[in-house]
């Protein structure tokens, strides 16, 4: 007659203490820290946005100026643009309908009136934004009466940047720290980023660099050096939100045409109150 084994203590608390960490990582979520920077590695159920069905949502319709006749593929880039700016907004259970006679983006997702950590009016705005960055040689200072911004010397734009980060970094001489934004070049802005940064940096006084997000100037740096490796940086006395929100707009990459706002609503959940 054979015997049933008893298992180890030492097994069943180890299945026990990994059944545990388990749980806490699905209620949980793992997230790492630095500084106020918060990065989720893996979402608990505070994380989640619940669907639309379930929590009901806001329901947006974006379309070009009534000027501007958009074609399908403009339609179609603005369309992905939309999408890019959902998901840095961890907003990934969405609807994007496009409506290409009307030159229409419909845009739908969850939300529900008591969720206050959330601001969908904001949301909005940031998915419908241009986020054109550009790079511009001197400063407002330098611009005659009647100037704007347009006619300073263009160096770079948003397209000649493969990607933007937030960081938290030390100043340029100095032990100071501060929020900025890291920005790796692609190979169609190297050569032209140092170029500029080369030539302004040996005259004298040393030339500047204003970085416009649409007609926002955001930052006026010194060109100090030449900066040859692709790399470079935005700083503007940002908090940290600002910084990421920032960098997530440049990851957004710019949109072909101005997205204006011909409907906004909020939608009621449609499986019934109280299910989650």
């Amino acid at each position: 007659m054979k015997h049933l084994k008893r298992v180890a203590k030492p097994v069943f608390f180890i299945v026990l203490v990994v059944i545990l960490a388990f749980t806490g990582i699905v209620f949980f979520g793992v997230h790492t820290q630095y500084g106020d920077f918060t990065t989720t590695v893996i979402r608990g159920v505070g994380d989640i946005r619940w669907g639309i069905d379930i929590r009901g949502g806001v329901d947006v319709t974006f379309t070009s100026p009534s000027d501007y006749d958009a074609t399908d593929a403009e339609v179609d880039a603005a369309k992905s643009i939309v999408e890019t700016r959902l998901v840095a907004n961890n907003i990934t259970d969405y609807e994007v309908y496009v409506d290409y006679g009307n030159d229409k983006i419909i845009v739908r997702f969850p939300w529900q009136a008591e969720d206050e950590s959330f601001d969908p009016e904001e949301a909005v705005k940031e998915l419908g934004a241009t986020a054109l960055l550009t790079f511009r040689e001197g400063s407002e200072k330098s611009l005659s009466d009647g100037q704007t911004y347009e006619d300073l010397p263009l160096i770079l734009t948003g397209s000649d940047v493969e990607s933007a980060t937030a960081v938290y970094r030390q100043k340029d001489n100095s032990q100071e720290y501060e929020y900025m934004v890291s920005l790796k070049l692609k190979d169609s802005g190297k050569d032209k980023f140092a170029e500029v940064t080369g030539r302004l940096s040996s005259e004298s006084p040393k030339g500047y660099i204003s970085t416009y997000m649409d007609d926002n100037c955001i930052s006026v740096a010194t060109a100090n050096e030449k900066i040859s490796g692709g790399e470079a940086t935005i700083s503007g006395s940002f908090t940290a939100d600002e910084a990421k929100e920032l960098a997530d707009q440049i990851n957004g990459g710019a949109l072909p045409f101005k997205l204006e706002t011909s409907s906004f609503n909020t939608i009621s959940p449609t499986l019934g109150t109280g299910a989650r």
